[in-house]
């Protein structure tokens, strides 16, 4: 992945995978501010709840943005999440020029593919003349590779939050908890 920007404003759910991407880009000397966006998902408060703990911890700005009257109190896969996300965040973040996001290979999901990033890059450089990069860094890395990455940082994962259904986890339900218990194994 080619870096050129210095400053990014990083999509942050609370879970592993965007902690880790914070990390990455707090590591690599980057200006991050983190955004997070409520859209009525089931895990809405729990999410926001370790996004403030993950932002003091790293002592980053946060700019939470809360949206009414979706149909967001969905299970399991949401189509077009991740695109909705990146574009929520371009409308919302105009001054940035880079807009992280700590999507991973290794699943089934159409919008955590190279395609995907490609494709979204293009909306991107449609509605920014090319002044705005979608970053995602672990997109060729496994869920394994981005928890072995946040162990070996010693990032603070007792303070993320990765259930989508807004129970105590990993409630072995939902593929995100699944996902840890694996992990932890």
């Amino acid at each position: 992945m080619h870096l050129k920007a210095k400053e990014v404003s990083l999509l942050l759910s609370g879970g592993i995978d965007s902690t880790a991407c914070l990390y990455y880009y707090v590591n690599h000397g980057f200006a991050t501010r983190a955004v997070h966006i409520n859209y009525g998902q089931l895990a809405a408060t729990q999410e926001l709840r370790a996004v403030k703990q993950i932002t003091d911890h790293f002592d980053i700005a946060l700019n939470v943005i809360t949206l009414k009257g979706l149909k967001g109190e969905k299970k399991d896969y949401i189509i077009g999440r991740n695109a909705f996300l990146l574009m929520t965040a371009l409308m919302e973040c105009p001054e940035s020029n880079m807009i992280a996001i700590g999507i991973h290979g290794g699943t089934s999901y159409s919008d955590c593919t190279v395609n995907f990033i490609e494709q979204i890059q293009r909306l991107f450089d449609l509605y920014t003349k090319g002044s705005v990069q979608v970053a995602a860094p672990f997109l060729a890395w496994t869920k394994k590779e981005i928890y072995d990455y946040c162990k070996t940082n010693r990032l603070p994962l007792e303070i993320t939050y990765s259930c989508e259904y807004g129970k105590v986890q990993p409630c072995g339900l939902c593929l995100s908890c699944r996902d840890l218990e694996a992990l932890q194994c």
